[in-house]
């Protein structure tokens, strides 16, 4: 790929920078600069990035079979599901959730309150009869499905907004990453922090622990948990690992780095070979990571047709991926809001081989937008977003 025009893009901002410094600007005014830059350059980096029209196999669900299904809990609709976990045993759903544009909408003006979201739980089968029993194909609204909240948002220190979602069916937790925001000085400061609840909600399952600050997804096994984050850094540095696509994310174990060559590294789930997988957005791969005595090693690179973003295990043992065809599109319309809508793209992998099947597919987010996890039960798909309102249930005829 031909990176000339990006440096291009990137020197002109580097000078913007340099300008503002001579001029006598405040250090508030330079990391402003910065980070717009990191903006700008991240949009420049994902158009050359953006996926081609190559052509892909028949997606075996189309907008013919999928449902989209509103939720509410306590008379409130449901925007931003952006993570679902289940307990295959009693066939119940996990679903985290919060308007993500609205809450950094308000830290970013000062607001004196943060939206909030909540972790919630429904019956897979009273979410699959519902769009059993609904119009496919968008052509009307069926009523919202009531979902149950699994924790109280006062019982969270700065707000309750889950991120990434991980149900363990050894101890029977549901352990999330949970983005609050606490007051710093004159200004809201987000900090990530692990919580765990017990999966039928009856009690909170004590003190939350500290995560990396870029904390992005989770996998909890036993009360030991793997988290992926998507940048090394969150101050003035971030911008810089945007503008130059530095790779420094990674993986943390029990708060320590044990993998950090990545580039965007988002979702991460246990493969039944105990190898992880790991979603790398930018670099649009699903990595395979091996354990030795230094740490995660990289057994393997799967390249795909888009960034994927959460991933899934399918019953048998497949990697589910939520990808974003058009990184672009995607970050025009989930950071700048310059587009209303994004693709959506589902796919199935195999993670020994890289083979994989392509699932749903909408390339203008018309049906349902900016799909962020695909979650396979028997011969049904579920996917949330992080912007859309509900789940869009597709199931074969």
């Amino acid at each position: 790929m031909d990176i000339s025009w990006i440096n291009g893009r990137i020197g002109g901002l580097n000078n913007q920078i340099a300008v503002k410094n001579s001029a006598g600007k405040s250090k508030k005014a330079r990391m402003k600069t910065l980070k717009r830059a990191g903006v700008v350059s991240g949009a420049v980096f994902m158009a050359a990035c953006s996926s081609s029209d190559s052509p892909l196999p028949q997606a075996q669900y189309t907008s013919q079979n999928c449902t989209r299904i509103a939720l509410h809990a306590d008379g409130a609709r449901i925007v931003g599901a952006e993570d679902l976990d289940i307990d295959r045993a009693t066939r119940t759903l996990f679903i985290s959730a919060y308007d993500r544009r609205a809450a950094e909408k308000a830290a970013k003006k000062g607001a004196r309150a943060i939206p909030e979201g909540g972790l919630y739980k429904v019956s897979i089968d009273q979410l699959l009869a519902q769009a059993a029993n609904s119009p496919s194909g968008g052509a009307s609204n069926p009523p919202p499905l009531a979902v149950s909240a699994l924790v109280k948002r006062e019982e969270v220190v700065g707000g309750l907004r889950p991120h990434g979602v991980s149900f363990d069916p050894i101890t029977q937790e549901v352990s999330f990453i949970n983005r609050a925001y606490n007051h710093a000085g004159d200004k809201w400061r987000m900090t990530a922090r692990i919580e765990r609840v017990g999966a039928s909600g009856e009690a909170f399952m004590g003190a939350a622990t500290r995560a990396p600050c870029a904390a992005n997804d989770l996998v909890s096994e036993h009360r030991k948990t793997m988290i992926s984050f998507d940048h090394g850094f969150c101050d003035w540095r971030k911008s810089l690992e945007t503008v130059f696509s530095l790779k420094r994310s990674g993986v943390a174990m029990n708060g320590a780095v044990v993998y950090g060559g990545g580039l965007f590294a988002n979702g991460v789930v246990r493969l039944a070979s105990s190898d992880l997988a790991l979603a790398e957005t930018r670099d649009k791969s699903l990595v395979i990571l091996r354990q030795n005595t230094d740490g995660l090693t990289v057994a393997a690179r799967h390249k795909l047709p888009g960034g994927p973003d959460n991933l899934t295990l399918s019953e048998d043992g497949a990697v589910i991926a939520a990808l974003h065809p058009d990184l672009m599109k995607m970050g025009a319309h989930r950071r700048l809001g310059w587009a209303k809508r994004a693709p959506s793209r589902i796919v199935k992998i195999d993670p020994q081989s890289g083979a994989y099947q392509l699932l749903f597919d909408d390339r203008e987010g018309a049906l349902f937008s900016a799909a962020t996890v695909g979650l396979l039960w028997r011969d049904a798909l579920i996917v949330g977003s992080v912007t859309d309102d509900g789940l869009l249930v597709c199931q074969k005829s």
